[in-house]
């Protein structure tokens, strides 16, 4: 239940950024995403002032936290379906030994799946960083993440 009720407020929060400048009839001046309104020198320009910033946060924290959602539930979805595969496969592979119909090399199969699991490992790691790089708000995202892979009841 909850999970649904973030996924909705992550999208309010989107909609929410994207019509409250036009209903307001702002209209965005120097910079609006990832720059900060303060110029370098004494405080924010007139034109930069004028601009609503908080628009667009409200957007970035709906979009990371959709995000890191979809991300993390497509990802769960996979899990599941790759390891009923594997089982099934390791199942497979037991019944056709021990009826005497192929040999498997279990050593072989051993050093395959560390090399498997060292390149997945590095995989992920640099998944991480782009998704922490890409998304405005890794907060957002994490939360998003955290409904997205955790179990429903």
């Amino acid at each position: 239940m909850w999970a649904k009720l973030l996924v909705t407020l992550s999208v309010a929060l989107m909609i929410g950024g994207l019509v409250l400048p036009v209903l307001s009839g702002a209209e965005p001046r120097g910079p609006v995403v990832g720059v900060s309104a303060l110029s370098a020198d004494n405080g924010p320009t007139p034109q930069e002032a004028e601009y609503p910033v908080w628009h667009s946060a409200m957007f970035r924290m709906g979009f990371s936290c959709f995000v890191g959602f979809v991300v993390a539930f497509a990802l769960r979805v996979f899990l599941k379906i790759a390891v009923l595969a594997a089982g099934f496969m390791a199942l497979l592979l037991f019944g056709l030994q021990h009826a005497g119909l192929v040999e498997v090399k279990w050593n072989l199969i051993a050093e395959r799946y560390d090399t498997v699991w060292a390149w997945g490992s590095g995989q992920v790691e640099s998944m991480t960083a782009f998704v922490n790089g890409a998304l405005p708000s890794a907060g957002a995202a994490a939360v998003g993440m955290f409904a997205g892979l955790r179990r429903r009841a």
